[in-house]
């Protein structure tokens, strides 16, 4: 069975704040959620995947490696 989040678990995980995230989820730049009452509810693991698809590779400065 899943393991659900509430807001509040979701932003503080973000490293944002409540309202930060409500305006994100108003705006559709957020992990999916439910609603299956007036809560809104996020799976653990489609925040994980949310996470994951944002990730950002360092640009490589000059093309040189640094050892």
């Amino acid at each position: 069975m899943p393991t659900y989040l509430t807001v509040a678990q979701v932003a503080e995980k973000l490293g944002l704040s409540v309202k930060t995230l409500q305006n994100r989820m108003s705006s559709g730049n957020a992990p999916v959620y439910y609603k299956p009452g007036k809560a809104a509810l996020f799976r653990e693991d489609e925040v994980n995947a949310w996470i994951e698809s944002h990730r950002v590779e360092p640009a490589k400065v000059g093309g040189l490696r640094r050892d």
